[in-house]
């Protein structure tokens, strides 16, 4: 009885993530054998906004824009639940999960972030992480994620410092942010989805996987907080999915 009614759950969760997109990119595709999964992480970036149409993209994103504040604060009221949603679902890899609150040595404590970090970025000045998280990352503007993570020699060798003061063989990190990817004619409306990114690196700084994904994008008209709140709820059929799809790479 007990698994039908879980498979019942599975199958609703599923079927509402129909159209969540998830991908994985590595060059191991026979898989990596990984006893200890350090979640060292999860973080809400900025609200990524269009530029293009210029004057439609301008008065859409006008409209984001004034109620920040508000986005912020239900990123921050949320953020806990990423994280325990992330410990839930990676539970189902055969690697022991250890996250960045269970670092505290000395070495580790030059790392922690506390719960925000100010960001060069008008609208959304901060960078939001769960307790007990560590940072090792400079995030610019927070506007251009590959810019981050992709082809980094600073990264590289941050990452290179940070597992050999914890001594760790990897570094996971976790990063979602909503996303506007389009406007409509006048900026009369957009279309908003939530975006969530996973890194696994090796010790030496190199990317071993990207598993990757963004919910169905909403119509919204921009100006109600809970139009923004919807799809960050949405994280929780959106993670699953990301874990099911790293599971196919880790032993």
């Amino acid at each position: 009885m007990k698994n039908l009614v879980l498979l019942i759950i599975v199958s609703v969760v599923l079927f509402s993530c129909a159209s969540t997109k998830v991908k994985v990119k590595t060059q191991y595709t026979e898989g990596i054998s990984i006893d200890t999964l350090n979640l060292l992480s999860t973080v809400i970036l900025p609200v990524a906004q269009p530029v293009l149409p210029l004057l439609d993209a301008s008065t859409f994103n006008s409209k984001t824009n004034k109620i920040a504040d508000q986005i912020i604060a239900e990123e921050q009221q949320i953020i806990e639940k990423y994280k325990t949603l992330l410990e839930t679902n990676l539970s189902r890899l055969q690697a022991e999960l250890i996250t960045g609150s269970d670092f505290n040595s000395d070495a580790a404590n030059q790392y922690k972030s506390g719960k925000i970090i100010q960001i060069d970025n008008k609208n959304f000045p901060v960078v939001i992480f769960s307790e007990g998280d560590l940072n090792f990352i400079d995030f610019g503007n927070g506007k251009n994620i590959n810019s981050i993570f992709k082809n980094n020699e600073e990264l590289k060798s941050r990452i290179t410092k940070v597992a050999s003061d914890l001594g760790i063989k990897n570094v996971f990190v976790s990063f979602n942010r909503l996303a506007v990817i389009g406007v409509g004619p006048f900026g009369v409306t957009g279309n908003l989805r939530l975006e969530s990114y996973l890194y696994l690196f090796d010790d030496s700084g190199n990317l071993l996987i990207e598993t990757y994904g963004w919910t169905k994008p909403t119509s919204i008209k921009g100006k109600e907080i809970n139009e923004y709140k919807y799809q960050l709820d949405n994280f929780s059929g959106l993670s699953l999915l990301l874990i099911e799809e790293l599971s196919k790479y880790i032993k």
